[in-house]
């Protein structure tokens, strides 16, 4: 069956905000996203779930809209036809997930930083607008580059405002998407072994929380045979009359007028500043306070953690990461065999049912299941295969190096047994003139 699914865009009935809508009937479904409408856009309708939690689906467009099977849908309160139909293909049976796959690179976070000199981390500043986070973090930049000779670079937030998160606004919705973009970037940038600066005044402790959960091993990187990437919250504080004073932009006085509503701008308000209860820093940003110390605070907590140090030799960490990735791979055979082992028992469950929808949907998921298992077993055997070829090349190549090392020093023998000779002979014939004379 084909058809197409017309597009609605949401908002709050004064077309002012946009949200998504939970859709009261059970007989059809509702989905929506964030952005920007792309026209054209084909979707195979399996990556629909029947039941979205919320009438709730995420769609790879940028603006909210909400997608219904129903031409009554348009008369839904609060609800407006404002783009033409995108048509969406019934047919196909691709999920989201299948047409993501993690391309694997040659080095670790550890054979990485060993390579290039330097460990990745994070560093982030959180504190109210004045707090002078930004101040303090554009310093340590100075003393991390200058200095240290790290490759450091600092994320603010004014900056970041102007290219990648330039759409977003400032409702706590938005300020939480800009928050998660950032923590993702610093993660890159971390991974990558930059010494990353994040200046956000993040005032949302579930979101700074999200940043730091980026941060830590997700079961695929423990696969991966990954080590952990360091992410150091930083909390500036400043007495709301010291924040006053900085407050070059005018955040607080605006806020404080009632001229602007800004989630998390002060201590107080509706959407106040979470403060942080456990930061790995706790800068206490107030007038009796001065940059070097505030640098030195951080830097002390850094070369205490030894985030400072070089890393160890390439061949050391090229030991202790094949190490790690070894695990890596006995922990995601494990769960490749479990996962088809729940698959196996649902088929079993389905044909006592004997439901045929049921069991086509459960014998799919087996044979996915069963298909990445021996994918990943060919994989690690040639993965074997070519570790045993690289030691008999590399065995070899120390073999003809040997050989190569005896045959120099026998010619250096014999050159120099000739030497020898043709000294003896040239002694003698001096000896032998100088009798004759």
């Amino acid at each position: 069956m084909k058809g197409s699914i017309d597009v609605y865009r949401l908002d709050d009935g004064d077309g002012k905000r946009e949200r998504p809508i939970y859709v009261p009937f059970s007989r059809y479904r509702a989905i929506y996203t964030t952005g920007e409408a792309k026209e054209n856009l084909s979707l195979p309708l399996s990556m629909v779930p029947n039941e979205p939690p919320g009438g709730a689906f995420h769609l790879p467009n940028s603006a909210t809209f909400c997608l219904s099977y129903l031409e009554q849908m348009k008369h839904h309160q609060h609800i407006s036809k404002t783009h033409l139909p995108l048509h969406i293909s019934l047919t196909s049976s691709v999920t989201m997930g299948s047409l993501v796959h993690f391309h694997e690179s040659d080095f670790t976070r550890e054979t990485r930083a060993a390579h290039i000199g330097q460990r990745g981390f994070t560093v982030w500043f959180t504190g109210i607008s004045g707090s002078g986070k930004s101040t303090i973090a554009v310093a340590l930049e100075k003393e991390l580059i200058s200095k240290r000779k790290l490759v450091t670079y600092r994320l603010d937030g004014d900056n970041i405002r102007t290219g990648l998160n330039k759409g977003l606004k400032w409702s706590a919705a938005d300020r939480t998407e800009n928050i998660r973009r950032i923590g993702e970037v610093a993660k890159l940038f971390a991974d990558c072994g930059i010494v990353t600066l994040t200046s956000f005044i993040s005032p949302f402790a579930v979101d700074r929380a999200a940043a730091r959960k980026l941060h830590e091993l997700s079961e695929a990187e423990k696969e991966r045979g990954e080590t952990p990437l360091p992410f150091i919250e930083v909390y500036v504080e400043a007495p709301e009359d010291v924040a006053f004073k900085r407050d070059k932009k005018g955040l607080l006085r605006m806020q404080k007028s009632g001229m602007v509503k800004l989630s998390g701008a002060g201590k107080s308000g509706d959407e106040e500043y979470n403060i942080p209860e456990n930061p790995e820093i706790h800068i206490n940003n107030d007038e009796n306070m001065t940059m070097e110390i505030a640098v030195k605070l951080i830097i002390d907590y850094l070369e205490k953690r030894g985030l400072l140090d070089s890393p160890p030799d390439i061949a050391t960490a090229e030991a202790e990461s094949a190490k790690r990735v070894k695990e890596g791979q006995d922990i995601k055979e494990k769960r490749l065999l479990r996962e088809l082992d729940e698959k196996d028992a649902a088929v079993k469950a389905a044909v006592a049912a004997g439901n045929s929808e049921q069991i086509e949907d459960a014998r799919k998921s087996a044979a996915l299941a069963a298909g990445a298992l021996k994918s990943f077993i060919a994989n690690k055997h040639r993965a074997i295969d070519e570790a045993a070829k690289a030691a008999e090349e590399a065995a070899a190549a120390k073999a003809a190096e040997a050989e190569e090392a005896n045959k120099l020093a026998q010619a250096t023998r014999a050159e120099a047994a000739k030497l020898a000779q043709d000294l003896a002979t040239y002694d003698a014939e001096t000896s032998a003139r100088t009798t004759a004379n």
